[in-house]
């Protein structure tokens, strides 16, 4: 099969199951709008190995049109949204005036406030003026598949998906938590913005200074001076640090070290975090509004909350906190879990959605769910 995915960038978060697609002996092309972006280089992101994949990167005009007149019949266009990038936007028309088969994947988009009912404007308007053209819409977690049948996309069109990480190193997988002492260490990695809800956090854990825990927050953004004000305010300063933002591996040697990883966001179209917890053997807590949830479904590696509940993730938490720190089984069970969302099991899901869709073949599960009742998890959304 030949592939082309069409993207705003580079991605680490699309590369290994890319990677072993070519490796699977499909034809790839990846199209970016751009290499990697300054400010993620300063962090340590660097392109991606995308092995026998063709990459190109900022096309013209003509090498866009290119790719897709020449491209021959049995050539799916997988391209990374209609908003946001402009290749994305071009690659979708030339597709259209070629009748090229073609699908999307992206996220849901945040259902909040005024703006959320815009979004649910836009995206109604996106089915109506493209969704004829589009074969197949794979939609990051349940909460993306949610999204895009509320918009009046057909369901029968609509294929979980996620974004898969790359592998750790086997140094990663040799830690087990921090120090010799008994201290739960408890991650969060993002931006420092409302949207991802450190300060809901910080509130669940104000309520249970009594056990022995620390927090680690690694990330910048705007609001770092009120959520450190926060934590003086309710008496947990001198058990929380704030790291700034990071380079990449060192952010991943401290998830690999922690216990617990907890993702609190308000909204989240998934949270890659999460996936980089698990495939490190360590559990993770996040919000029910993160895509990401989707890998939780089962308690032993981790907990779903409902978004905005500081008592609901302090039950979560004391619960996680009452269990001691992370142990050496528990975290080889986590991590032979997650050979579910590495890059070869994702490849296979991927080609299973595209036979289904052109040639008829059976409608894969996803492989993170195919451990629980994969169907039941897919009838509920």
């Amino acid at each position: 099969m030949n592939l082309v995915f069409w993207q705003n960038m580079l991605s680490i978060h699309h590369s290994a199951y890319i990677r072993a697609l070519a490796d699977m002996g499909h034809r790839v092309t990846i199209v970016a709008a751009q290499r990697v972006p300054i400010p993620l280089r300063k962090l340590g992101w660097n392109v991606p190995d995308f092995g026998a994949t063709q990459v190109l990167v900022a096309p013209d005009e003509k090498t866009v049109s290119e790719l897709v007149c020449k491209s021959i019949m049995d050539t799916v266009h997988v391209i990374g949204g209609l908003r946001g990038y402009n290749l994305g936007e071009r690659a979708f028309h030339a597709c259209k005036i070629n009748s090229a088969r073609m699908g999307l994947i992206s996220e849901g988009a945040d259902p909040r406030g005024v703006k959320g009912v815009a979004r649910r404007m836009l995206y109604n308007l996106d089915r109506i003026r493209y969704g004829r053209n589009v074969d197949f819409v794979l939609a990051m977690g349940r909460n993306g598949v949610r999204w895009y049948r509320e918009r009046g996309w057909p369901q029968a069109r609509i294929f979980p998906s996620a974004y898969i990480t790359e592998l750790p190193c086997m140094e990663d997988l040799d830690c087990c938590g921090r120090g010799s002492d008994e201290r739960f260490e408890i991650i969060f990695v993002g931006q420092l913005i409302a949207r991802k809800g450190v300060d809901i956090l910080l509130r669940a854990l104000g309520g249970i200074g009594s056990k022995n825990w620390r927090l680690t927050v690694v990330g910048d953004g705007p609001l770092r001076s009120d959520y450190e004000a926060i934590t003086r305010r309710i008496g947990v300063d001198n058990r929380t640090q704030f790291m700034g933002a990071l380079p990449n591996l060192q952010t991943l040697d401290l998830i690999a070290s922690s216990d617990l990883l907890v993702l609190p966001s308000r909204f989240d179209g998934w949270g890659a975090v999460v996936n980089e917890a698990l495939m490190r053997g360590v559990p993770a807590i996040c919000s029910v509004r993160c895509g990401a949830s989707d890998l939780l479904m089962e308690r032993w590696r981790g907990e779903v909350f409902p978004a905005e509940d500081p008592d609901a993730l302090r039950v979560a938490l004391c619960s996680w906190l009452d269990g001691g720190r992370r142990t050496p089984e528990l975290s080889r069970r986590i991590r032979s879990w997650s050979e579910c969302i590495e890059g070869p099991k994702a490849a296979g899901y991927l080609i299973g959605i595209l036979e289904h869709v052109y040639y008829g073949a059976d409608c894969p599960v996803p492989p993170w769910y195919e451990q629980i009742n994969g169907r039941t998890a897919l009838d509920e959304i």
